[in-house]
């Protein structure tokens, strides 16, 4: 009689756990690529003019309408699905962002490193409650890293989110992890520290760039 355990003994060689991953440097930058590949959603996405010029003086509809219901407010309910996927996508990149901080603790990275992440990646997140608010006013704060399903967050009033925004961000700038801009116009990065302020410059992620 003749067998073949070893053949059909199953090994999974990519069983890796979450924690694993992102402990290594490699893992670990796919997370702060992710958050800012969340920013596509929104700064390249199709609905880009709809977002931030429809019911402003800044757009005119031509041949095709651009959304009814948000250049004219007609029948402008909750459910209007492009401004739906808008608030879903803002918060998908929150949480992104969130993942930075939730793993740099366990990941195997230079200390100076893991500081400038996780402080690039929160200005990321103010940047996503920036448009939360100045679009749809007090929205839910999310603090930090949800590795659960929870639901019930409670809506903060617009002055508790900007409170929120300016204090990361000025915690961001005083922390000094975050290395001086030194780009020339028309040059794009990652977030970096101008005097005074500390902002996401996104230019590549917008349409046609």
């Amino acid at each position: 009689m003749t067998g073949c355990d070893d053949f059909l003994t199953a090994e999974n060689r990519s069983n890796v756990t979450d924690k694993d991953h992102f402990s290594t440097e490699s893992g670990f930058e796919t997370l702060v690529n992710n958050a800012y590949e969340k920013l596509r959603e929104i700064y390249a996405s199709s609905s880009y003019t709809t977002y931030f010029h429809a019911g402003t003086d800044m757009y005119g509809d031509g041949r095709t309408n651009i959304n009814d219901e948000l250049h004219e407010y007609e029948t402008l309910n909750p459910e209007n699905s492009t401004m739906k996927t808008l608030y879903t996508d803002c918060y998908k990149g929150i949480r992104a962002a969130y993942a930075v901080k939730y793993y740099a603790l366990g990941a195997n990275i230079d200390e100076s490193l893991r500081n400038k992440r996780v402080d690039e990646a929160r200005t990321v997140a103010i940047q996503f409650y920036y448009i939360l608010v100045n679009t749809f006013g007090g929205v839910p704060l999310m603090k930090e890293y949800v590795s659960d399903i929870e639901t019930g967050y409670p809506r903060a009033t617009a002055e508790e989110v900007y409170t929120y925004m300016i204090e990361e961000l000025e915690e961001v700038i005083a922390a000094g992890a975050m290395e001086a801009s030194t780009a020339k116009k028309g040059e794009v990065g990652p977030v970096s520290k101008r005097p005074g302020l500390c902002w996401p410059r996104p230019t590549w992620l917008l349409p046609g760039t």
